[in-house]
């Protein structure tokens, strides 16, 4: 199979970011088969293993959930065959963003209620405090994960030549 021939998969394996670890395997089959001129060379639901190359849970405060994937063997009539594939990615959205944008809606809300209680240093005070208070819920709470259903399908692409034996 050349460089940049499509390969497309359906997990078998759910995978989260929450649990999965850089460097664990991931089970799958060729949603489609894989064609030279029209000849079928891997059947679809032949067996593929992959790797998660990337898998980083977002943090309390800052960073994102993170999740790559790469297709490393295909199996045929039990045989496996290295394969290289381009990486799947995907990534959630940014904690950090989240935790400036509670802290300043904090700081709005305990200066609006600091100003009616207090005055102008009021104002102040419960714009600090306000802060401290949007900051603080985005501690307790823990990012986006990211999830991966099983029977999930994506798509990958070869970055070399996947050499299959004749049959």
């Amino acid at each position: 199979m050349p460089t940049g021939t499509k390969v497309i998969i359906q997990l078998v394996d759910p995978i989260n970011s929450e649990t999965s670890k850089a460097g664990s395997t991931f089970v799958a089959i060729l949603d489609e088969p894989l064609l030279i001129d029209g000849a079928e060379v891997a059947p679809r639901g032949a067996d593929i293993r992959g790797r998660i190359t990337t898998a980083n849970d977002a943090g309390r405060v800052a960073g994102a959930a993170e999740l790559g994937l790469e297709l490393t063997q295909l199996y045929i009539n039990g045989i496996p065959y290295a394969m290289s594939t381009s990486e799947y990615s995907e990534a959630g959205q940014s904690r950090t963003g989240q935790t400036v944008k509670r802290a300043g809606v904090g700081a709005g809300v305990g200066a609006i209620i600091g100003a009616i209680a207090g005055g102008g240093k009021g104002a102040a005070i419960g714009a600090g405090v306000g802060a401290g208070a949007g900051t603080a819920s985005q501690v307790l709470t823990k990012g986006e994960k990211l999830n991966i259903p099983a029977e999930t399908k994506l798509e990958f692409t070869l970055r070399s030549p996947l050499v299959i034996a004749a049959r």
